[in-house]
């Protein structure tokens, strides 16, 4: 899979399960003391920040973690890890801006608050080391945002097709010859938040207000 699409329902974890991709793969490398470039791409900064505190916290865990974690209220944060693995946040305000090395990964929280020509770049960047890019958030309106059409355009597309279904059990089904996939989290499949899945009072208490007032169940 070269390019994977991860949405979901409110508080279904997609942002976590982000991460977890990129540590796993950051680890995978540690483990071969391999060096390796990974990049969280947003719209700007912040919108990277807590997938970096997730990564930089299991890392420490780890045991991962060669020298100081540079965490500066603007710009760019930096987690340089033993065998010369690092992570850095990369703010796509100016698509034009974003670095011309290769990345051996790239993440992309919050994606569908980034344009179809930030796609553009993270793609041109990954093209040298054929790098994986793993897309999540949040299906926006794109009604008075073309530019982030393509989002909701491709997660559609790439669902519809049967690509990779998500069922309530938190289980897949994965092709990994294809180029394209997608996951779709239901918001009951985070027993930390929902305990009793779909079942939970919480879930159907919402679901009841939400159909109630648009007639809807969309953010589940």
């Amino acid at each position: 899979v070269r390019e994977l699409i991860i949405v979901g329902g409110w508080r279904a974890g997609k942002y976590t399960l982000l991460a977890a991709i990129i540590f796993s793969r950051m680890f995978r490398y540690y483990m071969k003391q391999q060096p390796g470039l990974f990049w969280l791409v947003a719209a700007n900064y912040n919108l990277a920040r807590q997938e970096f505190i997730y990564i930089r916290t299991w890392a420490r865990i780890m045991g991962m973690i060669d020298g100081v974690v540079i965490e500066p209220q603007q710009g760019s944060w930096v987690l340089t890890c033993r065998y010369g693995i690092i992570l850095q946040t990369i703010s796509a305000e100016h698509e034009e801006t974003i670095a011309s090395v290769a990345p051996d990964m790239i993440g992309v929280p919050e994606a569908g608050q980034c344009s179809d020509l930030t796609r553009m770049f993270i793609q041109g960047r990954a093209l040298e080391k054929d790098a994986m890019i793993v897309y999540a958030g949040t299906l926006e309106d794109s009604t008075e945002h073309a530019q982030w059409a393509w989002y909701l355009e491709l997660a559609t597309q790439w669902l519809d097709g049967g690509v990779c279904e998500g069922v309530s059990t938190g289980e897949f089904e994965h092709d990994c010859s294809i180029e394209h996939n997608a996951y779709s989290l239901p918001s009951w499949v985070n027993l930390a938040v929902f305990p009793d899945g779909e079942q939970d009072e919480k879930i159907q208490r919402r679901k009841q207000n939400l159909f109630s007032a648009t007639g809807s169940n969309h953010a589940f």
